[in-house]
Parts: structure tokens; sequence; C-alpha cells
């Protein structure tokens, strides 16, 4: 599916090519998967966010 979104296509045909009943249906599942892909980087990367954090507090002990 992020292939396509890549390639800029639509999400009726998205949803008609995957199995998906509408567009709509498509979209939400589209963001809950890169969500969680999201949190799986971040769990094993850790978050830019929080890695900045860190090196900013850390002069300041």
């Amino acid at each position: 599916m992020y292939d396509l979104r890549v390639l800029d296509v639509d999400w009726p045909y998205i949803a008609q090519v995957l199995g998906y009943a509408n567009a709509t249906s498509a979209q939400v599942q589209f963001n809950k998967k890169a969500k969680r892909a999201l949190a799986r980087y971040n769990a094993h990367h850790g978050s830019a966010k929080s890695s900045h954090d860190k090196n900013q507090n850390q002069g300041k002990l």
C-alpha cells in the first residue's frame, strides 16, 4: 500500500486493488499500519525528540 501511495495512486484505486470496502477504509488501515511501523522504529532506534532532549539536558546537570 505504501508503494502505491509513493506512486501517487489515489485511495479509491488502492481500496479496489487491495480489497477494502472503500477509500476511507484503505486510508484508516494505512494510517494504523504507519503508526505501528513508526512505533516499532522508535522502540528500536529511539525517537529523534528524546535523543535531542537528552543531548540538550546533558550540559545542565
